[in-house]
C-alpha cells in the first residue's frame, strides 16, 4: 500500500512539472501585443475615451511570471487642460502560473510605478470622470472586456496585492482656481483578492505636507454586496491632526448604513493653519470623539459626542436630518467645566491679520449687515447643560439653556444660572425682518456676590458687594449699529455694601481711568480698601437714547453723581460728573476746589474725554437751591448726604433705579420748601466737615 501512495506521488508531481514546463514554453511563445488592440477597443467602448499602450507588453518567465506594460495613456475629457487624464510609467502584473493555464489570470502582485492622474472640475460643475461611449449597452461593456472578431475574450482578472509607488493625484477645480495634489510615495494593499481583510500601508503628502495611513478594511468583494458589511479599522496623521475610524458600511456604493466611531485629535494646530490659511487658536490637547450613523436618507446620528479642548471638555447627542430643503438638528449637549480663559487671552494676543484690521476704528458697533442668511440654512432645538463655565471677568455654575431655530426665527429661553450664589435669568428673541432684525433680550441677575465670584475665579480678594442687574432691551436693524441706535428699554445695575482694593483701581490706569479713580478715591494711598456704599445706575432707552435716570457712586471718601445722555446711534457721550467730599477729608490735606469739581464726561465711546464743566460750576449753586435738579453742584446731593447719614443717597437712587422716576424730580414734585432748606443745611454741614481735623 506504502509503494502504491509513494508511486502516485511521484506520477503526481511529473505531470505537475510538465504541465508548468508546458505552460511556459506556451507563455514563453504568446505573443502579449497582440492583445493591445483588444484592450484599446474594450476600454473605447466602456469610456469612450482611447486607451493607448505606447510601450510592449513582456513577459518575464520565472516561477511567478510577470507581465510589463510600459507608457500607458488613457485620454482626458475633451475640455481638459491637459490630454492625458491618467498616465503610468511602468505597470507590472505577476500571475499565478497555474491558473493562467485554466484561461485566468491570477494576479499575485500588481505593480504601479509613477502613475499620474487628473481630476478635473469645469465651471458647469461636471468632473473629467464622467464618461461618454455613444454605446447602447454600457453596461455589458463595463462588466466584459469584449474580444475581436474571432470571439476570443480576455482573461477576467483578479489580484492579492497591490503596491503603488510615486503616484500623483491632483484635482483642479476651474470655477475656482483651487488645485491639490496628493503624492504618493508608497501604498500597499495586501489580501486583495481574498475574502480576508484588506491591509492598507500608505506614506505621501497632500499639497507638500506629509501624512500616513494604514489599517485594515473590508475585503473588495464586499464592496458591491448590499448583504455584506464593509468593515474599516484605519488610523491617519496629516498637519499634526490624528484620525481614527472603525466600524462598518453596509453599502459602500451608496454609503447607506453608517455606523463608525470616529476620533481626532491634534497637539499643535500651526501646520494646519500654514496649510489652510485658517487662524485656528483653539488650546492643545485637542479631542473629538463620537460615533455616527445614518437611520435614514440623509439623516446622520452623532452619538456618544464628546470633545475635549484644553481643560474644558464637551459632550452630548445630535441628529442632523438633510433630507428636507432646510436641515434639521437636534441634541443635547453638556459640560462639566468649560474654562474658556486660555482660549479668550489666546485670542486677544494674537497678531492682527491685516492692516485694515490694525487701522483704529472710529465707531464701537460694526455697520457690517448681520449674517441672518445662516438662520434660514437650518432648523435646531438644542439643549446645554454646564456644570461650571469660567471667563476672564465671570464664573458661571449650572447654566441651563434651550435654544430653538425655526423658519429663521431664533429663540433661547429659557437661559438659567448660579453666579456668584445668586440667580441668573436671560432670554433672546430674533426675528428676522428682511435684511433686518428685531431682537427683545432680557437679562437679570439677583444677589451676586463679587467676593464669591472672584475665589471661583481665583482672581483674589479685589472686591466684595453685593449686585442685582435688571436688562430689558428691544430693538431692529440690520447691523449692530442700527441695532443699538434704534433700542429702547432700560438698564439697571446696583451694587452695595462692598469694598474694593485701592490697589486693583491702580491696575486699571489709563489717563480717563486715573482721573476717575482720583475722584471717587481720594484717600486711596492712606488705605488698602475703599469702603462703596453703593453703585448705582438706570439708563432708560428711547430710540437708541440712554437717559441716566440715577447714576450714583457713594464711598466712604465721597459722593459721586450724575446726570446726562449716551446716544447710542451717534455714539456719542455727554454725561455730567459732580464730585460731593464727605467729612473727614480735611485731615488729608483736600481743599473744596480740589475735590467738589463738576466734570463732563464727553466724547464718543470709541473715544471719551474728561474735563472740567465750567458751565454746570456757575450755575451749580442756583440749581441746587431752586430745587431743580438733584445731580447739579453740591444741592440736594450734599442735602440727602447730610440729612440722615451716607447710606441715605443709596437708598434714594436705589429706590429711583426700581422706578424709574428721577430723585430730583420727586423731590421737586412733592417737597419743595424742604429741598432749599435741606440744601442750605446740607451745603454748611459739607463745607463744615470738609476743615476738621
Amino acid at each position: 500500500m506504502g509503494k502504491i501512495i509513494k508511486w502516485a506521488i511521484i506520477a503526481f508531481s511529473v505531470v505537475l512539472v510538465v504541465a508548468l514546463i508546458a505552460g511556459y514554453i506556451i507563455l514563453a511563445g504568446y505573443d502579449f501585443n497582440s492583445l493591445k488592440p483588444r484592450i484599446s477597443k474594450a476600454v473605447k467602448d466602456s469610456t469612450g475615451r482611447k486607451l493607448v499602450i505606447g510601450g510592449d507588453i513582456d513577459l518575464a518567465i520565472g516561477i511567478s511570471p510577470s507581465l510589463v506594460i510600459e507608457d500607458i495613456r488613457f485620454q482626458n475629457a475633451a475640455w481638459g487642460s491637459r490630454p492625458e487624464m491618467v498616465t503610468v510609467k511602468r505597470l507590472e502584473v505577476k500571475v499565478s502560473l497555474i491558473p493562467l493555464l485554466g484561461g485566468n489570470i491570477a494576479i499575485e502582485r500588481l505593480i504601479l510605478l509613477e502613475p499620474d492622474m487628473l481630476i478635473e472640475t469645469d465651471k458647469s460643475d461636471v468632473t473629467n470622470l464622467s464618461f461618454e461611449t455613444g454605446k447602447p449597452d454600457k453596461k455589458k461593456a463595463r462588466e466584459k472586456l469584449t474580444a475581436a472578431e474571432d470571439g476570443m475574450t480576455i482573461p477576467a482578472l483578479g489580484f492579492k496585492e497591490l503596491l503603488i509607488q510615486n503616484g500623483i493625484l491632483t484635482h483642479f477645480d476651474f470655477r475656482t482656481g483651487d488645485s491639490h495634489q496628493v503624492v504618493l510615495r508608497r501604498l500597499s494593499l495586501d489580501k486583495v483578492g481574498s475574502d480576508s481583510l484588506l491591509a492598507l500601508d500608505m506614506i505621501g503628502t497632500f499639497n507638500g505636507r506629509d501624512f500616513t495611513a494604514s489599517g485594515d478594511l473590508g475585503p473588495l468583494k464586499a464592496l458591491a454586496d448590499e448583504k455584506r458589511p464593509w468593515s474599516v479599522d484605519l488610523k491617519a496623521e496629516a498637519l499634526g491632526i490624528d484620525l481614527g475610524l472603525k466600524g462598518t458600511i453596509k453599502d459602500v456604493l451608496s454609503q447607506k448604513g453608517l455606523d463608525i466611531a470616529f476620533s481626532i485629535q491634534a497637539n499643535d494646530f500651526a501646520e494646519l493653519n500654514r496649510v489652510t490659511g485658517l487662524d485656528i487658536q483653539l488650546i492643545p490637547p485637542f479631542k473629538v470623539s463620537g460615533r455616527v450613523s445614518d437611520p435614514g436618507p440623509e439623516a446622520y446620528h452623532i452619538s456618544e459626542f464628546k470633545t475635549l479642548l484644553g481643560a474644558t471638555g464637551l459632550a452630548g447627542d445630535l441628529k442632523i436630518d438633510l433630507s428636507k430643503k432646510r436641515a434639521k438638528v437636534k441634541g443635547s449637549l453638556f459640560s462639566e467645566k468649560m474654562d474658556l480663559r486660555p482660549l479668550m487671552a489666546r485670542m486677544k494676543d494674537a497678531p492682527l491679520q491685516s492692516k485694515e484690521a490694525v487701522k483704529p476704528s472710529e465707531k464701537v458697533f460694526s455697520a457690517t449687515p448681520l449674517p441672518l442668511e445662516g438662520l434660514s440654512a437650518l432648523d435646531a432645538e438644542l439643549l446645554f447643560k454646564a456644570g461650571r463655565i469660567l471667563t476672564p471677568q465671570l464664573a458661571v455654575r449650572d447654566l441651563n439653556l434651550k435654544m430653538i431655530l425655526k423658519n429663521g426665527k431664533l429663540a433661547i429661553k429659557p437661559l438659567t444660572a448660579l453666579m456668584g450664589g445668586g440667580n441668573l435669568e436671560a432670554m433672546v428673541d430674533l426675528v428676522p425682518d428682511g435684511k433686518a432684525a428685531t431682537i427683545h433680550a432680557t437679562l437679570k441677575i439677583t444677589s451676586l456676590d463679587i467676593e464669591k465670584m472672584l475665589e471661583e475665579l481665583k482672581a483674589g480678594d479685589m472686591a466684595s458687594g453685593k449686585l442685582d442687574m435688571d436688562v430689558d432691551l428691544k430693538g431692529k436693524g440690520d447691523s449692530l449699529a442700527r441695532l443699538m441706535g434704534s433700542l429702547n428699554g432700560k438698564s439697571i445695575l446696583m451694587m452695595h455694601e462692598g469694598l474694593i482694593r485701592n490697589s486693583y483701581l491702580d491696575l486699571l490706569g489709563g489717563d480717563l481711568t486715573g482721573r476717575l479713580i482720583q475722584l471717587l478715591n481720594p484717600a486711596a494711598k492712606n488705605k488698602d480698601y475703599t469702603v462703596v456704599n453703593c453703585l448705582v445706575n438706570r439708563f432708560d432707552i428711547r430710540n437708541g437714547v440712554a437717559d441716566a435716570t440715577v447714576l450714583v457712586f457713594d464711598t466712604e471718601q465721597m459722593s459721586v453723581v450724575g446726570e446726562g445722555k449716551i446716544d447710542l446711534g451717534r455714539e456719542t457721550i455727554d454725561l455730567g460728573i459732580k464730585p460731593q467730599p464727605k467729612k473727614g477729608l480735611g485731615k488729608f490735606g483736600f481743599s473744596l476746589g480740589e475735590l467738589a469739581k463738576p466734570l463732563r464726561l464727553g466724547g464718543t465711546l470709541a473715544k471719551p474725554s474728561l474735563k472740567l464743566d465750567t458751565a454746570q460750576a456757575l450755575t451749580a449753586i442756583g440749581k441746587a437751591v431752586g430745587g431743580i435738579a438733584l445731580f447739579g453742584g453740591v444741592g440736594i446731593a450734599a442735602s440727602l448726604v447730610g440729612k440722615k447719614g451716607e447710606k441715605n443717597l443709596c437708598e434714594i437712587a436705589m429706590e429711583a433705579a426700581r422706578t424709574g422716576i428721577k430723585p430730583g424730580a420727586a423731590v421737586e414734585k412733592n417737597q419743595p420748601g424742604q429741598v432749599v432748606e435741606e440744601t442750605l443745611k446740607g451745603i454748611g454741614g459739607t463745607l463744615k466737615g470738609l476743615f476738621e481735623k
